[in-house]
Formats: structure tokens, C-alpha cells, sequence
């Protein structure tokens, strides 16, 4: 037996295909715009590690307030530290070439909305928490941070021409990566 094809199915189909691209030319263009309003990945990677480096150059003054292990304290002291010399040295290339805008706009909007509800969480859960509870969070935001701080200076450094800037960015890199490993070296369960 024979199936019949009602004879408004290609009509259906046809709008259809034409609405999937629409949405999605328009979709693209969208992003391009987006895109197109973005710096150039080198000013937006200064942009994006100077900022890292100087949130988390004032996160050891939680700790102020709140207590956690010794060695806990002296590494978060320690990358706290290294996050403060990071910012004075990137604000230093700025100072020293105008092609790196600090205050350039690297992420696009939701990226942004997306970033500040995460920061919005953390800071809470570091802000309420206390003793282990705020040890740990404390631990893993640190641990991300260092981590996104090396791989961002090591892509920048691809980026950029001037060696001064790509040797201070791969050694960045290096510290901000061991530094990784020493935080999250901490986040293990001690042994029994």
C-alpha cells in the first residue's frame, strides 16, 4: 500500500527550513556584532589578567577575619602576594604601551552576567562560611583562580611580540601553575 504525501507537507517543510535559517544567519550575525565590539585577543587577555591578578590580590585579607589551617593561610598569603606583584607589573606595561587598555571590555554580556553570578556565589559561600566549610571554598576559588591565571599569561604571551612582556608571562605561567599544584595539593584529605 501506498502512502500519500498531503500536498502542503513540502510547503510546511520549506517554511520551516527557511525560519531554521533565518534564526540562524541572524543568530551568527549576532555574535559577529558582538564579537566585532570585542578587543583584539591580546588587549582583552592583559585586560582579562590584570583583572584576575587584582581581585585576588586582596583575597588574603579574608583571613583577617576568619582562620584556617597554617600552611592554608601561608600559600593563600603567597598567591595573594604574587596576584599584587602581577597586577603592579601588567599596570606597568600598560603605563609603558598604549595598546593595552586595562579597562578594555573582554567579555561579552552573558559572559559577564555569567562571571557575576559566579562571583556572586563564591563570595557568599566565602563571606557566611567558616571553618572547613570556608577553608574549602576558600581552597577551590584560589585553585581555579591560579590555575585560569597561568593558562591566560601563557596565551597571552603567544600573542605578544615584545619579549620583556612574553618572558614576564611565561614565567607568570610557571609560578601561577605551581602555585596551582600547592593549592590543590592542600584541598587532599590529610593521610591516616
Amino acid at each position: 500500500m501506498m502512502k500519500h504525501t498531503p500536498p502542503h507537507l513540502p510547503i510546511v517543510l520549506a517554511a520551516c527550513g527557511f525560519a531554521i535559517l533565518t534564526f540562524l544567519l541572524t543568530g551568527c550575525h549576532s555574535l559577529q556584532a558582538v564579537h566585532d565590539n570585542l578587543p583584539p585577543p591580546r588587549v582583552s587577555g592583559y585586560a582579562a589578567l590584570y583583572d584576575l591578578m587584582n581581585r585576588n590580590a586582596g583575597v588574603s585579607k579574608l583571613l583577617i577575619f576568619k582562620t584556617v589551617d597554617p600552611p592554608v593561610k601561608q600559600a593563600i598569603d603567597e598567591f595573594a602576594r604574587q596576584c599584587a606583584e602581577a597586577a603592579k607589573q601588567i599596570r606597568q606595561f600598560a603605563e609603558n604601551d598604549p595598546s593595552i587598555d586595562l579597562n578594555a571590555a573582554w567579555l561579552t554580556p552573558i559572559e559577564q552576567q555569567t562571571r557575576a553570578g559566579i562571583e556572586s556565589d563564591t563570595s557568599t559561600a566565602l563571606l557566611t562560611g567558616f571553618g572547613k566549610e570556608f577553608q574549602t571554598h576558600l581552597l577551590i576559588s584560589q585553585t581555579d583562580a591560579a590555575q585560569y591565571g597561568s593558562h591566560l599569561a601563557a596565551s597571552i604571551a603567544k600573542l605578544d611580540d615584545n619579549q620583556t612582556r612574553k618572558k614576564y608571562l611565561n614565567d607568570l605561567s610557571d609560578q601561577l601553575a605551581k602555585t596551582h599544584k600547592q593549592l590543590f595539593k592542600l584541598l587532599e584529605p590529610p593521610s591516616p
